[in-house]
């Protein structure tokens, strides 16, 4: 039957300190736990080899076992009774420790020469052998029994000096471990300043688009507030362009000095009045005597139209837009291509 991987763990940790164990108690408690266990007697075959019987048998082992465990506790290795029973149940055979293996012999000669002898004197009851047969059977059971014990004795000492010599190797790799524990926490902590060192240069990327999307908004609402004036702009443009153009009016000459002298009024009104605008004058056939009357008048700095309104005012005339149908124009006047306006009283004098 194969141990149990729990069992082989139990081992591991039973191994390294089991001789120092074994070899601290007692002799007959010593070959009550190699017999029972490296040997996996039966308790009545322990009792037999012991000179005691099975209940004895029983307790002696499980007092060793006790002393063992007590031992082992001491020693770092935390192991309850049946576990420890199991452990050794389950390696004592395949794993032995090689300073037990001469104990070992030593035991199972003294039972199977025991054993031997029983079978012996059965034999000759059986055979009716002479004694000298009988002690040369019983040899050679004795022998029988013990040739196993030595081949497993020489293949532990071989496999306990291969593990020496592997414990050896691993103390002497034991710097190189913990060089290649440093060297992995050194490419554990370079892996991470590369993580850090490229975390830190996407955050200055990110950064660098955020401030260029900034400026991209602030460039682009500069470029829709010119679009909205730019549109308002050919809005106006288009409508003055819609609309027809006004004739341009020329600016009124300004006269430095207007002068009449003795001048009839009706020809000083006549004049201005075709320089003003190039007027056709009608009158009003009732200021037609005050026409005949002389003017007098010298005004500076002045344009015809405020001239020709400065002499009507003072002489109590006015200009109409519509003038009345009787009205007419002086035989002595000529036409121009001008509006026709008329000129007649400003007030009625009082009757």
């Amino acid at each position: 039957e194969e141990p149990s991987t729990e069992t082989e763990a139990n081992w591991e940790q039973l191994g390294p300190v089991l001789d120092e164990a074994v070899a601290r108690l007692g002799a007959k408690d010593r070959d009550a736990v190699l017999l029972r266990y490296f040997e996996r007697k039966d308790l009545r075959a322990v009792g037999g080899a012991l000179g005691t019987s099975e209940e004895a048998a029983r307790k002696r082992v499980g007092r060793a076992l006790e002393k063992l465990r007590r031992y082992l506790t001491d020693r770092g290795v935390t192991l309850p009774a049946t576990a420890l029973a199991t452990a050794l149940s389950g390696s004592a055979v395949h794993s032995a420790p090689v300073a037990l293996a001469g104990t070992i012999s030593a035991a199972v000669l003294a039972g199977a020469a025991a054993a031997a002898a029983g079978s012996t004197f059965n034999l000759l009851n059986l055979m009716s052998m002479t004694k000298l047969k009988a002690g040369l059977l019983s040899a050679a059971i004795v022998v029988g029994a013990g040739t196993p014990v030595v081949v497993q004795h020489r293949s532990l000492s071989r496999l306990r000096a291969e593990n020496r010599e592997l414990r050896e190797q691993s103390r002497q790799l034991e710097p190189f471990r913990e060089g290649n524990q440093q060297l992995a926490a050194l490419q554990a902590d370079a892996d991470e300043l590369e993580r850090l060192r490229k975390e830190v240069e996407e955050l200055h990327r990110l950064r660098a688009e955020v401030a260029q999307l900034r400026r991209e908004k602030e460039e682009s609402a500069r470029l829709a507030a010119q679009n909205a004036q730019l549109k308002e702009a050919l809005a106006k443009f288009a409508a003055v362009a819609g609309k027809k153009p006004e004739p341009q009016k020329p600016e009124p000459e300004v006269l430095p000095l207007v002068w009449f002298d003795d001048a009839p009024l009706h020809d000083a009104i006549v004049t201005l009045a075709r320089q003003a605008a190039n007027l056709n004058l009608v009158f009003d056939p009732e200021i037609e005597p005050l026409l005949e009357s002389s003017l007098s008048i010298r005004l500076e700095n002045l344009t015809a139209q405020a001239a020709l309104e400065a002499i009507l005012s003072t002489n109590n005339l006015r200009l109409v837009k519509t003038p009345g149908t009787t009205w007419k124009r002086r035989d002595n006047t000529a036409e121009w291509p001008g509006d026709v306006v008329g000129i007649t009283r400003k007030y009625k004098p009082a009757d």
